[in-house]
């Protein structure tokens, strides 16, 4: 008499830890795009939702979308091949900077108030969707150096072949402003008066600086600088005289005297000493030093100070200082002091105030008094200019007005420090926002921290680091638990506290971490994280594996088109190349894990592992042409979305979606070997599979002993449940030991109405019992 089994409930998922013959009967080999719903049925997963119409590409013909970040509260950001877009969906981009990632190295995101920290080729940028900067914010700057001469010095001496001198210039330079160099002209004539035509040549020179009357800096020697001359023939009565101009230094040039100040060159006693070798070629003549000219070159300062007549309660000696500042009242460094001026119950205007970048919203203008009389003692706040377009500022603010408001600018007070740079130098990546600072971690030197000011991801002090552990680099950071986790390439570290005063770096006892920085997710409760040997699970404390499942599928075991895992099969991810894993990518929320990785012998990522964290089933998604290069999480919806090698954004496991980015969609899904036992008296004839294809085709396979042999029966068609029964034709049906089902379809469109294209509810064979004997030779 025919007896029969039902084969449900597979939402245990793939299991690639045991043997084909050690799985639970609620796991299965393979689930290519493929879901579970709560009572283990099984369900095509949603379509892959094309986001962009057209697709993405950079400026030079680059598509892949390498880099994803997106907030639906906020926005979106990706890294297309050189370029970074930008916009408010991630279907609506637009390249806001192009060429600034060549080497098309993954980027890593941050969000903070109103904005997004990301690194690019470690340098560290943020975008509020409308800029798009480095964090590197330069304060107001000196501008081009402006000229003060030439003026003419006094020359001691004027022979050539001797030590000539030349001060006394009568320079009344601002001393207020930097200097930035000096430059020369000496000015020669020489005299013929012999039959011929003759040449200066000026074989030699040597030069140094006087300051204080005595020789400063380096000796400069030049070597056959100058050669001319006149023309027409020279007699006694026919004299010819040439005037030649040697110029030297320049704006730049401090001679080997770095210290060289705008108050050294109005002394008299400032000037030059030389050695000039010089001589009339091919006649007889004279050579004559007639005139020194000297040319002194300053910064223009970033404000230019000056008195206005006017009643005024200003009186003493005073400079200032501007800094820039954003729309969240961040501020930059400021800048240098202007020129000093004198004030006797006048106004000051400031002139030529620097303007900011494209983050300037407004101005501060910053006051310090010099006089004995004056209380400004420090930098203090005077006044806001409520624009980046206004270059000039009238000051009346009482010195005890400014003290009353009180505020001083950032390092003025001792223990303070300065709203210093991070600077353009600064190699940093892996940014994230913890505790109202932003820290990243600092590519120089692989092992440490770094961060901002508190509430100005701006302001770099230099103190504000950590070095972690030994030499080995952090690969990624995450603030959770109120904590900052440090992921290290072998270990796992916490930074406590809430500020620079309690910041408390320990060490956990998880034995592991990661080199695969982007592998790293952050949910409520814990951090999810990949490396070579598996999936992870960070619980705050230490680090135990994420599941069991998986173990031997990462240390390489691929039973593809052999015993398990249909045809186009559950490949194991790359781990022994040092680059290919540096690209794998995770994202998660606190039911799902998403897993992009590199099969192995791949180069780049060609699929996706999906892990249920609720239920603990495995799950596989594949693109098929495309390569999915990057995963973002919506953290409102948890919906998912790849980048992919082709330009494309697209949601993943789109419900409600009905293509599969315009092609088909592979379903692949066969469960675990069933086993009759050994020396059974049973047979299979026939299968029963209680389904639903919606009108799509899908073709059931049965796998006998391992894989040894298959049968593929008649494909099944349906539009409603409907129990559908295949009889088996092979012999070895009659004598397997064990068999798997698989099923496998071509979707499109993958969902209709809103529900799975295909729902499986059970498969239920049939099998006889052969009385009066059992198998033999087994």
């Amino acid at each position: 008499m025919s007896q029969e089994k039902l084969l449900s409930d597979f939402s245990g998922g793939m299991n690639a830890l045991a043997a084909v013959d050690k799985l639970d009967l609620k796991e299965c080999l393979l689930a290519e795009n493929v879901r579970f719903d709560e009572t283990g049925n099984i369900l095509s997963a949603g379509a892959y939702s094309y986001q962009n119409s057209a697709p993405y590409q950079d400026a030079v013909g680059n598509k892949n979308v390498h880099s994803m970040y997106y907030n639906p509260s906020f926005g979106a950001v990706a890294g297309i091949g050189q370029d970074v877009f930008i916009g408010s969906t991630l279907g609506g981009l637009s390249r806001k900077l192009a060429a600034g990632n060549v080497s098309q190295q993954k980027i890593s995101f941050a969000s903070a108030p109103n904005r997004v920290y990301f690194d690019l080729g470690s340098v560290g940028y943020w975008t509020d969707l409308t800029n798009l900067l480095t964090v590197d914010w330069p304060p107001p700057v000196a501008g081009t150096y402006s000229s003060t001469g030439p003026n003419n010095g006094v020359l001691a001496s004027s022979a050539t072949a001797t030590t000539n001198t030349a001060t006394n210039f009568g320079f009344t330079l601002n001393t207020s402003t930097s200097l930035t160099g000096v430059g020369f002209q000496v000015i020669m004539t020489y005299t013929q008066s012999n039959v011929g035509l003759g040449t200066l040549a000026i074989t030699s020179n040597t030069f140094q600086l006087l300051v204080g009357g005595s020789p400063v800096g380096t000796t400069t020697s030049f070597v056959n600088t100058y050669s001319g001359g006149g023309t027409g023939t020279g007699t006694s009565t026919n004299v010819v005289t040439t005037t030649a101009t040697y110029s030297f230094g320049g704006g730049g040039a401090n001679w080997g005297y770095p210290s060289l100040s705008a108050a050294n060159v109005n002394a008299a006693t400032f000037g030059l000493t030389y050695v000039t070798n010089a001589a009339v070629v091919g006649g007889t003549g004279t050579v004559q030093n007639i005139s020194v000219q000297a040319t002194a070159y300053q910064a223009v300062p970033p404000l230019i100070a000056s008195v206005v007549a006017g009643p005024s309660v200003l009186n003493g000696t005073y400079s200032w200082k501007v800094t820039f500042v954003d729309s969240s009242g961040e501020e930059s460094d400021a800048s240098g002091d202007s020129n000093q001026i004198v004030i006797v119950n006048q106004y000051a205007l400031l002139t030529s105030i620097s303007t900011g970048d494209a983050r300037t919203v407004a101005r501060n203008i910053y006051r310090i008094g010099y006089a004995a009389n004056t209380g400004l003692t420090l930098h203090y706040l005077v006044g806001t200019i409520n624009d980046n377009t206004t270059t000039s500022f009238y000051d009346n603010v009482s010195d005890l007005a400014a003290l009353t408001e009180g505020v001083i600018l950032a390092g003025d007070v001792p223990g303070d420090y300065p709203n210093s740079r991070l600077g353009t130098s600064a190699l940093v990546r892996f940014p994230v926002y913890h505790y109202d600072r932003v820290f990243w971690v600092n590519q120089a030197q692989k092992n440490q921290i770094l961060w901002s000011k508190p509430l100005n991801g701006f302001a770099y002090p230099v103190v504000n680091t950590i070095d972690v552990g030994d030499s080995k680099p952090i690969t990624r950071i995450i603030s959770i638990f109120g904590e900052l986790i440090i992921v290290k390439t072998d270990s796992i570290w916490r930074l406590t506290g809430t500020d620079e005063t309690s910041f408390d770096l320990t060490q956990t006892p998880s034995a592991v971490g990661t080199d695969e920085s982007f592998t790293v997710v952050a949910l409520p409760d814990k951090v999810l994280f990949a490396n070579r040997y598996g999936l992870w699970v960070f619980n705050g404390y230490t680090s135990q594996p994420l599941t069991t499942k998986l173990d031997l599928w990462f240390k390489q075991l691929d039973r593809t088109g052999v015993s398990l895992f249909g045809v186009n099969g559950f490949h194991p991810p790359e781990v022994k190349s040092l680059t290919v894993p540096l690209n794998f990518e995770s994202v998660g929320n606190s039911e799902k894990m998403y897993f992009a990785y590199a099969e192995a012998g791949s180069l780049t990522n060609t699929t996706i592992l999906a892990f249920d964290v609720k239920h603990g089933n495995v799950t596989k998604r594949e693109l098929g042409t495309p390569n999915p290069l990057s995963l973002t999480i919506d953290p409102i919806t948890g919906f998912v979305y790849v980048g992919d090698d082709q330009g494309r954004i697209s949601l993943l496991d789109d419900w409600n979606g009905l293509g599969a980015g315009g092609g088909l969609l592979n379903f692949d899904f066969q469960h675990g070997y069933q086993d009759f036992q050994r020396g059974s008296n049973k047979r299979l004839p026939a299968l029963e599979f209680y389904l639903n294809t919606n009108g799509q085709a899908v073709t059931p396979y049965v796998y006998f002993d391992n894989g040894i042999a298959s049968e593929t029966l008649a494909s099944i068609t349906t539009s409603s449940l409907q129990r559908v029964v295949r009889t088996l034709e092979s012999t070895i049906s009659r004598k397997c030991q064990n068999f798997s089902v698989r099923f496998n379809a071509s979707l499109n469109p993958v969902n209709l109405n809103g529900t799975p294209q295909i729902q499986i509810v059970h498969v239920k064979p049939y099998f006889d019992i052969y009385t009066g004997r059992a198998r033999t030779g087994q």
